[in-house]
């Protein structure tokens, strides 16, 4: 098949690029400038305008079709927003495959506040949202930006002065601070809106934001809230979640509806193989849900740094 990866730049772009040629596919990229790592595993680079430009989706049906492409691999989040948002229009014009979230899923669960809300109207644990303090209220609490992924401008406030400080960005939100043992799962939904399976994992080392030590740890059964949340949204594609197990109640602090940035490779190994199950999916074949084998919990992902030379 020809794949072609969007915003192929990224770690997630060059991992992708990796496996699906590893599958025998024939891989595409574009991103707004080249060289980049993912350069090197490319059968053709394509420069294409950001998402956000109002010509993106003229300039990506004309790559799709002059370029007989088979899947389009949306990776970077703010891609896959625009994308899901005129789902409709690629799919009239072009009739390849390709798996995002509906839009409705992003507008309901694509930032912090809507998520909390959201996930708790269906009885899922969540922290206390904090607006003006109450007498009650002691910090530490957690502050992180309204939308956006990864942690970059998130901080622990420890007194009221930062506090009120911080208030003033209206990009900001805050939560009652939940300490305990942190947790992502990596998941993977079909095009009906499925779930086939998901992996857990602790992060253990990372740099720059990004893991580069993460293990599997399937010490505690997320299943039962898996179900519950994949019952009442829908999903489609790569999702992850992210929790913080206190007293034995896990708490969702996030949701990411796109591929996980720094421990997919971890979750492929450990048979999810999202790659696989792209291809499966684009040639019509229906997958079947199974649970992680338990034969992976421990196992641990290390990255290092390599050099390459072209």
């Amino acid at each position: 098949m020809k794949i072609l990866i969007g915003s192929c730049g990224g770690l997630v772009g060059s991992y992708l690029a990796r496996q699906f040629k590893s599958l025998g596919n024939e891989v595409y990229g574009f991103d707004t400038s080249f060289p980049n790592m993912t350069s090197l595993f490319l059968d053709k680079e394509i420069t294409l305008v950001k998402a956000s430009d109002s010509s993106f989706l003229h300039n990506l049906l004309n790559v799709l079709e002059k370029n007989n492409i088979d899947c389009y691999i949306p990776t970077n989040s703010k891609e896959i927003v625009v994308v899901s948002k005129i789902e409709r229009e690629i799919r009239s014009a072009w009739h390849g495959f390709f798996i995002v979230c509906p839009f409705e899923t992003f507008e309901k669960l694509d930032n912090k506040i809507g998520a909390n809300l959201n996930l708790a109207k269906i009885g899922i644990p969540v922290p206390r949202i904090i607006g003006e303090l109450q007498p009650d209220d002691k910090y530490p609490i957690f502050m992180k930006p309204f939308s956006g992924s990864g942690s970059k401008n998130s901080c622990i406030i420890f007194d009221r002065k930062t506090h009120d400080a911080e208030m003033q960005n209206k990009d900001n939100c805050f939560f009652e601070l939940i300490e305990g043992k942190e947790f992502t799962i990596d998941c993977f939904y079909d095009d009906k809106g499925q779930l086939i399976s998901y992996n857990q994992r602790i992060r253990k080392k990372s740099m720059g934001g990004a893991v580069i030590v993460s293990q599997n740890d399937y010490s505690f059964d997320i299943y039962p809230y898996l179900k519950k949340i994949s019952s009442a949204f829908i999903f489609k594609g790569c999702v992850n979640f992210q929790y913080i197990l206190k007293d034995n109640v896990p708490y969702f602090i996030d949701i990411n509806l796109r591929y996980a940035s720094g421990g997919l490779p971890l979750s492929v190994k450990s048979g999810l193989n999202v790659p696989l199950f792209t291809i499966e999916l684009a040639q019509g074949k229906k997958l079947q849900s199974f649970k992680p084998s338990k034969d992976n919990d421990g196992l641990t992902m290390y990255r290092y740094f390599e050099e390459w030379y072209k």
